[in-house]
């Protein structure tokens, strides 16, 4: 019966995600949280990593550190890869977004005056 907690203790660690907690904080400290159409696409797949990006209009502004507002239109880029290496710990694998589908969007600004994921794989949200 020991051999069989350890052997699951084990396993349950290889795939661990981050708690609840640490999403809610990212979502609460996200520069933007605003609901989103998704306008254009491009995805371009290199070396099992995805490059999504995307342009968008506001369609509801909750919170904007950038002044956001309605009908704003603003561009999302973000990476994600398919596979997360064995014993590691971390977020949640973030959506690919599709044209025409709405989104809660958990953002903050990026240098280039872009936008990216604020809240790890719970960043968007499908409305």
């Amino acid at each position: 019966m020991r051999y069989l907690l350890i052997i699951s203790f084990i396993f349950s660690t290889l795939f661990a995600e981050l708690s609840p907690q640490v999403y809610q904080e990212w979502k609460d400290r996200a520069d933007e949280v605003v609901d989103i159409k998704v306008k254009e696409l491009k995805i371009d797949i290199k070396n099992n990593i995805e490059h999504i990006y995307a342009k968008a209009e506001v369609l509801n502004v909750t919170r904007s550190k950038n002044g956001l507002k309605k009908g704003s239109k603003i561009g999302i880029i973000y990476s994600k890869t398919h596979k997360r290496p064995a014993f590691i710990v971390g977020p949640s694998e973030v959506l690919t977004l599709k044209k025409d589908k709405i989104y809660r969007a958990y953002l903050n600004k990026s240098k280039d005056n872009n936008y990216t994921i604020a809240a790890g794989g719970k960043s968007f949200k499908q409305e």
